[in-house]
């Protein structure tokens, strides 16, 4: 039996009732997620160059080859690119970070980073630019005193483990890294790289991590001073965009590329040098 006009107009109302109760409870829940894991500043201070994906410099080399290796490692959790100074180590990164779908997170570690506290901070912050990171994780950062072993880098691992989106989180200059607390912090999270992401150290000589044993299990990918260097071609293109008469001998070219990349990065970018 059908309803009669007063009665269908007496149940409109209701049902009306329902579905604004039924949308804004949906927008509630979504404002409160969004307030859990917005990006508000962190109660604690930052440097923002530290934990910024820097700008690739405008005349270097494309590193085609390598960066092509880097956007396809997705079984191996860590990547350990070592070579001493004038190799392209930070530029290498900086053209992965730009060109992979993953989102990048990065931190130029320095001495400040020995103290583990300092360091859980800039990773908690550096990841927080490219995924949610909760509010409550920034907090507990900032709680003067606060343990990282207890309290700290516990809720580091499950924010990471918590999200299966893929990252790569890059600590460029790991090398800089000394102290056995802030050591064993990066040796607990390449413990818990979620599958698809990446940990991606570059130091001028390896940091005091079990390397041996990851490369023993097959978790680490390593790219060493001779992967770094310029092929033919990409040393012939970096002199020809740099203005210099590429028809050098080969031999003579090779000897001296460490130095003319440094000087060519040195006068491409004097504002915002990066760490080769």
């Amino acid at each position: 039996m059908r309803p009669t006009g007063a009665e269908s107009g007496a149940k409109l109302p209701t049902r009306r009732r329902t579905a604004t109760r039924a949308r804004r409870a949906v927008e509630l829940a979504a404002v409160v997620s969004a307030e859990q894991t917005s990006p508000a500043p962190p109660p604690f201070d930052v440097i923002d160059s530290k934990v910024r994906v820097p700008a690739v410099p405008e005349a270097c080399v494309s590193r085609v080859g390598l960066v092509n290796r880097l956007r396809t490692t997705t079984a191996t959790p860590i990547v350990l690119i070592a070579g001493p100074a004038g190799y392209g180590k930070t530029t290498l990164l900086a053209q992965w970070a730009a060109r992979d779908e993953r989102s990048a997170a990065w931190v130029t570690i320095d001495e400040r980073d020995n103290d583990p506290l300092v360091l859980v901070r800039h990773i908690a912050v550096a990841l927080g630019g490219a995924r949610p990171v909760p509010q409550y994780l920034l907090e507990a950062l900032g709680t003067p005193g606060a343990s990282v072993w207890a309290r700290v880098l516990p809720r580091l691992v499950a924010t990471i483990e918590a999200d299966p989106s893929p990252f790569i989180l890059i600590l460029d200059c790991a090398d800089r890294l000394h102290e056995r607390d802030a050591l064993d912090v990066v040796e607990t999270l390449s413990e818990h790289v979620p599958e698809g992401s990446v940990l991606a150290l570059a130091a001028r000589t390896a940091p005091a991590l079990p390397i041996g044993r990851m490369r023993a299990s097959g978790r680490v990918l390593e790219i060493e001073p001779d992967a770094l260097a310029l092929s033919r071609r990409e040393a012939t293109l970096l002199l020809r965009g740099a203005g210099v008469d590429h028809d050098l001998q080969y031999a003579r070219l090779s000897a001296n590329m460490r130095v003319m990349v440094s000087q060519i990065t040195l006068r491409s970018s004097p504002s915002d040098q990066l760490r080769m």
